[in-house]
């Protein structure tokens, strides 16, 4: 009996206590927040889209041969949009430059010419081709594009033969903060309206602070007119006691020690944005352009990985390099160099304010 009456109380309790609580309402959840606004694309200074200077080309086009007039489109091409979005990443010195191309031509037909950037002699109309099958890469296949683009950069500036590339390329890899297809292709304009304003401008002739740009890490320079090969150093000289082609006859010989510490050098000594920068004048001044617009479209890290001579990785932080490069080391004199230029702070060759 005592127990049931101990559960009879403890229930009475329970309902006294339960009657005595306030009762407060639950406010129903707020509204969820409305969507962020999407950004308007950004357009040319005359208002209108870059997209509109997108065009397809159907037929093979050789810029090695046909160079000095320019193709004909077939009309709009469904990849402007991707143009489009690579556009609203530009600095507005890019952005400038792309809107004052003839056109932007998408090579729907093969090609052995992934990208060109063109300055056309006769008229000094300038434009630039991207293929079909890269776009294609970037945009569906690649999971890393911008990685994998510089990857294959690398490969076929070291790897020259048909056969199959060594273990050592292979387990070559880039990392890359801030990655995706937009940036792929910012990089690939930025580097091909690096090729036309290089002729366009005249920039191997300009001085800025009384130097020349080819005379910061060149040693003899030679600057033929014409189609620049990919990897081609046209008998220039660099500061380095090696060049390009040393290190493709080092890989391909398996001499991977050497290989690898003038893969060390080039990136870590203060000379030198990448190993494409290493080729030549003219790629150097574009990859320097092209690693700042990088950077300033919010690429926080680009990191190169390959095996070391101990057979474990070595990894270069190449944009950190970049970034961090000293007022005095040929990279950093390098990079002020084209900031004094883009201010207008440069000289022609009669002594004149060169116009960037």
């Amino acid at each position: 009996m005592r127990r049931s009456t101990l559960l009879i109380l403890a229930g009475v309790l329970t309902m006294v206590a339960e009657a005595c609580t306030p009762f407060f309402p639950v406010p129903p959840p707020p509204p969820p927040a409305p969507p962020a606004p999407i950004a308007a694309d950004q357009r040319c200074s005359d208002g209108t889209s870059i997209s509109s200077k997108v065009v397809a080309l159907d037929v093979k086009y050789n810029p090695e041969v046909d160079g000095t007039s320019p193709p004909q489109s077939i009309g709009l091409s469904s990849y402007g949009s991707w143009i489009q979005k690579a556009f609203n990443l530009a600095t507005q010195d890019l952005r400038d430059r792309l809107c004052a191309l003839d056109k932007i031509y998408i090579a729907e037909a093969n090609t052995d010419h992934a990208v060109w950037g063109i300055r056309e002699k006769r008229n000094r109309t300038r434009h630039i081709g991207i293929s079909k099958e890269l776009l294609d890469k970037i945009i569906g296949t690649w999971t890393s594009p911008y990685a994998q683009y510089e990857m294959e950069i690398v490969d076929n500036l070291l790897w020259r033969s048909e056969n199959p590339e060594p273990d050592w390329l292979r387990h070559l890899t880039y990392k890359v903060v801030g990655d995706s297809p937009s940036i792929a292709v910012l990089a690939i304009l930025a580097h091909e309206i690096g090729h036309t304003m290089w002729w366009h401008r005249g920039v191997m002739n300009l001085k800025c602070d009384g130097v020349f740009f080819a005379n910061l890490t060149w040693d003899r320079i030679n600057i033929p007119p014409g189609f620049h090969h990919f990897g081609d150093k046209q008998r220039n000289k660099s500061i380095e006691d090696f060049d390009i082609d040393d290190m493709a006859n080092l890989l391909s010989a398996g001499s991977l020690n050497a290989l690898i510490s003038n893969m060390h050098q080039v990136y870590e000594d203060g000379n030198w944005a990448n190993l494409f920068s290493f080729v030549a004048p003219d790629e150097d001044f574009i990859e320097t352009y092209k690693f700042q617009v990088l950077q300033d479209a919010g690429v926080s890290k680009i990191d190169l990985e390959f095996p070391g001579t101990s057979g474990a990785p070595d990894t270069i932080n190449v944009l950190t390099n970049f970034a961090s490069a000293s007022s005095g080391s040929p990279l950093g004199k390098k990079k002020a160099w084209i900031a004094s230029w883009l201010q207008g702070a440069c000289k022609d060759p009669n002594g004149n304010p060169a116009h960037p």
